[in-house]
C-alpha cells in the first residue's frame, strides 16, 4: 500500500507493544548481524495457555543486552517489546513471512520459583492498517474464521511489519461484514504458534507458523 499522503490515523501506528513470559529455550547469541544494530541472538520461549497447549515464539533482541550465563534454557523471564515481520529466503527460491518479537526489555526471574500469577501474560496491542483482502472460512467443526494481515510500524530498526491476525466465531462475522482492505483498526490479543502442512512438488511439509489471535479489535475513527 503506498500513500500519497499521510491519513489522520498515520500517527497511531507507532503503537506497537508486546509483553510476554515465559521459559527461555534454544538460545543463539549470534543468530544475524544487523548493520545498524550489531549481532543479534535469538531464543525461543515456551508459553503455557490456559488451555495447557504450549505456544513457541521466536524472540530476537540485540546480544549485548544478553549474557549466556544469565540467558539459558529453561530461564524464566518477561520480554517487552514490539511485533516484527520479514520476508526471508527458504529453501530453493522460495520466500516465506517470519514473525518474531523484538525484545527491547527482558527481566529474569528465579529459576526454580513459579511465575506470580500476575506475570503469566501474552499480551499484543497494535494500530494497523488491513494491507489485504480479509478471508472469511467456516471450518468443519462450524467454527469462523476472519483471517486478515495489518501493517504496523516497525519502529526505528525495521521497516513496516505485516502481521497476520486471526477473529473468532462471532468477533469473525462481525468483521466480515464491517472490515476491508485499508481499514485502520486497533488491535488486542495474544501472539501464538500453530502448524499447518504445506504441499509442495507432492511432498507434505509440517510448516510452523505464528500469528495475533486477537479478543478486541475496533475500527479506529476520526474523532
Amino acid at each position: 500500500m503506498v500513500l500519497s499522503q499521510n491519513p489522520w490515523w498515520y500517527d497511531n501506528l507507532t503503537t506497537n507493544k508486546v509483553t510476554i513470559s515465559g521459559e527461555v529455550s534454544e538460545v543463539d547469541l549470534h543468530y544475524s548481524f544487523k548493520a545498524n544494530l550489531g549481532w543479534l541472538g535469538r531464543f525461543f520461549l515456551i508459553v503455557k495457555r490456559i488451555s495447557g497447549k504450549e505456544d513457541h515464539i521466536p524472540v530476537v533482541m540485540l546480544t549485548r543486552f544478553l549474557t549466556s550465563e544469565e540467558l539459558i534454557d529453561g530461564q524464566k523471564v518477561k520480554i517487552q517489546g514490539k511485533i516484527i515481520s520479514q520476508n526471508k529466503r527458504g529453501e530453493g527460491d522460495g520466500k516465506f513471512h517470519r514473525v518474531f518479537i523484538f525484545g527491547e526489555r527482558i527481566y529474569y526471574y528465579n529459576k526454580t520459583d513459579a511465575f506470580p500469577e500476575r506475570e503469566e501474560v501474552n499480551k499484543v496491542h497494535i494500530f494497523g492498517c488491513v494491507s489485504r483482502e480479509p478471508n472469511y472460512k467456516v471450518k468443519r467443526s462450524g467454527q469462523r474464521i476472519f483471517e486478515f494481515m495489518v501493517c504496523v510500524n516497525g519502529g526505528p530498526y525495521f521497516t513496516p511489519s505485516y502481521i497476520p491476525i486471526i477473529l473468532w466465531d462471532k468477533t469473525a462475522e462481525w468483521a466480515r461484514d464491517t472490515i476491508t482492505v485499508h481499514t485502520p483498526v486497533d488491535i488486542r490479543g495474544r501472539i501464538q504458534s500453530r502448524y499447518y502442512v504445506k504441499v509442495e512438488d507432492d511432498q507434505r511439509k509440517l510448516v510452523e507458523v505464528y500469528d495475533v489471535s486477537s479478543w478486541t479489535v475496533n475500527i479506529m475513527r476520526r474523532n
